[in-house]
């Protein structure tokens, strides 16, 4: 529908090609890892249709503390911050992505 498509997805059967070695940001997703300046934060897409069917069930809640659980994790915010080039600035779709937390200092 004129967006970018994964190189990894065979559109005839709607599968991942790598998906047992897929990278951690497709593991992640629809849970995204975003970068506005100096600033890091995961925040989660909205046109994903798992995530509007699920957006307010406890089960989502329940992940999303487990995710900040582990982003507050020494040895993940510093491998974070080394690479921080896994943080996307996605301005083409801010109004797609709800801020979740930032991960702190």
């Amino acid at each position: 529908r004129g967006q970018s498509q994964c190189v990894f997805f065979n559109a005839d059967e709607n599968t991942c090609q790598v998906y047992e070695e897929r990278p951690f940001e497709c593991r992640l997703y629809p849970f995204l890892l975003v970068k506005k300046g100096d600033d890091l934060s995961v925040g989660v897409h909205l046109s994903c249709p798992y995530i509007q069917e699920k957006r307010h069930d406890i089960e989502f809640k329940n992940y999303v503390e487990s995710l900040q659980q582990y982003f507050q994790q020494q040895e993940v915010l510093e491998f974070a911050r080394r690479n921080n080039a896994l943080f996307g600035d996605y301005p083409e779709c801010e109004q797609e992505i709800e801020h979740l937390f930032e991960l702190p200092e």
